[in-house]
């Protein structure tokens, strides 16, 4: 549900039960879905998880980035032109964008073969149901960076390099798959002062070129990881 204050100070208990959900009807069929989905977990031999799905996300985060990368730097206010668009610069600062491209078409080879699997697996003998449930559950861990937060995420709140949130993400993409640390990055390369002027107006000299090429490096070994965590057991 969206509504005008959503995330600001006026989004309280008090507007939740004078103007939302008087009756506490929306609230109680949300916790009659949640009872049912924690259920269905519970009752299910093999975890309902659909592998290839992970591969979408992956693809929409991947498209979204490739979206930013077609951003304008700022314009500069002396000459009001602008530098170029951010891609021009990936390249010349060695940044490996296409090295995501080439995890994830390894991931996919993966998910499809896992998924192909289940096919040819006795679920009836729980040590194959166990090894494949383990898979599904440590393959979100895998994503989770070890450092205290995604780059310029000065809350150290979100550590999920595909899933959480970004700093400067906007409400569009809100629950969305978006590569939040490379967001966050990019946000930062194009921001202006207050006054107008670009805050990073050399994009040659932006300091955090490194801190990008460090990001890029981790997602792409994640996504190997994955890819890699997938395989059959005896494969491994």
């Amino acid at each position: 549900m969206v509504f005008p204050t959503r995330h600001t100070g006026y989004d309280d208990y008090k507007l939740y039960t004078e103007l939302l959900d008087k009756d506490f009807k929306i609230l109680n069929t949300c916790s009659q879905v949640i009872v049912h989905v924690v259920r269905e977990l519970a009752d299910s031999k093999l975890l309902p998880f659909d592998i290839q799905e992970y591969f979408n996300a992956l693809r929409q985060a991947n498209e979204h980035v490739e979206k930013l990368l077609d951003m304008d730097l700022p314009k500069d206010t002396s000459g009001g032109t602008s530098p170029g668009k951010i891609s021009q610069y990936i390249s010349e600062n060695k940044v490996n964008m296409n090295s995501l491209k080439e995890a994830m078409n390894e991931f996919r080879k993966q998910a499809k073969n896992w998924t192909e699997t289940l096919n040819h697996t006795d679920l009836d003998n729980p040590m194959n149901v166990r090894m494949l449930n383990d898979q599904v559950m440590q393959l979100e861990k895998i994503f989770l960076t070890p450092k205290p937060g995604l780059p310029l995420d000065f809350t150290n709140s979100t550590k999920h390099t595909i899933l959480s949130y970004g700093v400067g993400g906007g409400f569009e993409n809100y629950g969305k798959a978006t590569f939040p640390g490379i967001v966050n990055l990019f946000n930062d390369l194009v921001k202006v002062n207050p006054d107008g002027t670009p805050k990073n107006p050399i994009p040659d000299k932006w300091a955090h070129w490194e801190d990008l090429r460090r990001h890029v490096t981790e997602i792409y070994v994640m996504i190997l990881q994955a890819a890699s965590h997938l395989k059959p057991h005896h494969v491994i």
